[in-house]
């Protein structure tokens, strides 16, 4: 690195609260405090998830559909890894800046058949179907991609928040990226809720937090289900809060479960701040995947994980605490190895928390901060970007090239022309 200033800019143009947008603005307002002499900004809507949780002491750079914007000269760009012909065409990257790709999605580099939503969850749900059209008729499609992320890996900017994203990458590229450092996803520290709450026991206020999208509603949908007639069974009350938005909403919404020991509340979304405040007051059990996982552990909540189903899910899935996860996962797909017929998994979750809340409060505000507590990871985040070996201009202009079916679906999802 030179000795000039160090710039970070982070890229996520996105309007609702989630996952993302929460772990830029996060990032960056810990490093504006702890790191005053980096140069930080943001490109988000004026409006943005982002532009609305930074600092005034942050950039904001405004993103405006149709229109081009570009990272501040000489700056190291950070962004949610995504298949390089999807970048939106507003996004005009000078040469010189550095880039970097950070998977915070298992699906982040994997090409779609063709880019519409069922494709994607068919040749999530048959491996075998999209091996035999990845190999032939797709091949240069997943070629081209296999290239980019390789020449990414080879010159430190490509990143893994955990080891399901380097499997499903590894897998649906037919690639072997290996001896991969991981960076998993942090938040800030707080007090362990155990401190300063006394639980009775007698009801637990169980919440969920994340967008209602299909990969997270499927499970989401079978908890709740689970839950209720748990609750009914070992005569142990919950009340269930879903907090999120999305096009799932009516589907839980209209879900037959309340009875005389569950009842289930959608409460919508919150602004990080608000959440906050509902978490540490008003919930005793979080269940959630990703980065919103770590919203309850940071405060001692016991969280248990759900993983991702582009599916109903029917069979009988197994539940875990988060203390029990294994190389940072947040959430893989739900495979074989999560399935375990007639296993009580959840029943015996509800009776630990009802004799043993405190010593599942501790175990989960731990693990927390042993791998996600956001000081010690900026130190690693930083020596990380300063070892980041590639530009923009040195990136093959092939892999951002657009097909035909591309270019269709940008125009469905209503992207404009790119004005100057």
């Amino acid at each position: 690195m030179s000795s000039s200033p160090l710039k970070i800019c982070f890229y996520f143009p996105y309007h609702e609260v989630s996952g993302v947008p929460v772990l830029f603005s996060r990032i960056a307002n810990e490093l504006s405090n702890l790191y005053p002499e980096i140069k930080i900004s943001c490109i988000d809507y004026v409006d943005g998830a982002i532009a609305r949780s930074i600092s005034p002491a942050i950039e904001l750079i405004p993103f405006k559909d149709g229109y081009k914007v570009s990272p501040p000269e000489d700056s190291v760009l950070v962004m949610q890894s995504i298949l390089p012909y999807s970048i939106r065409p507003e996004l005009d990257i000078t040469p010189n800046t550095k880039i970097i790709f950070w998977n915070l999605h298992p699906d982040c580099l994997v090409p779609s058949l063709l880019p519409f939503p069922f494709l994607r969850n068919l040749q999530n749900k048959y491996f075998a179907l999209y091996k035999i059209l990845g190999l032939t008729v797709s091949s240069k499609l997943v070629q081209r991609v296999k290239l980019f992320t390789e020449q990414l890996n080879s010159k430190n900017a490509l990143w893994f928040m955990d080891q399901p994203n380097l499997e499903k990458t590894n897998k649906y590229l037919f690639s072997q990226i290996k001896d991969v450092e991981f960076l998993p996803v942090p938040s800030k520290s707080s007090i362990n809720k155990i401190e300063i709450k006394n639980n009775s026991f007698e009801r637990f206020k169980f919440c969920w937090v994340g967008r209602l999208c299909d990969f997270k509603s499927y499970i989401l949908m079978y908890t709740i289900k689970k839950l209720s007639k748990a609750a009914q069974e070992l005569k142990i009350g919950i009340e269930y809060n879903v907090i999120g938005d999305g096009p799932f909403k009516y589907e839980i919404q209209a879900l037959n479960v309340n009875n005389d020991w569950f009842q289930l509340n959608v409460l919508g979304s919150m602004e990080p701040i608000e959440l906050d405040n509902y978490l540490l007051n008003n919930v005793d059990v979080l269940t959630a995947m990703g980065t919103s996982a770590l919203e309850g552990a940071k405060f001692g909540i016991p969280t248990i994980l759900l993983d991702i189903s582009y599916y109903p899910v029917k069979r009988d899935y197994m539940f875990r605490w988060l203390y029990q996860t294994k190389n940072f996962d947040l959430a893989h797909e739900i495979s074989e190895n999560d399935i375990l017929f007639g296993n009580r998994s959840l029943e015996n979750m509800l009776l630990e928390l009802k004799h043993n809340y405190r010593a599942i409060s501790e175990k989960t505000h731990q693990y927390f901060y042993d791998n996600h507590e956001i000081k010690s990871f900026l130190i690693t985040f930083l020596k990380k970007i300063k070892s980041v070996d590639l530009s923009y201009g040195q990136i093959n202009k092939q892999y951002f090239k657009r097909s035909v079916l591309r270019k269709v679906y940008n125009w469905i999802r209503g992207y404009k022309s790119v004005l100057n």
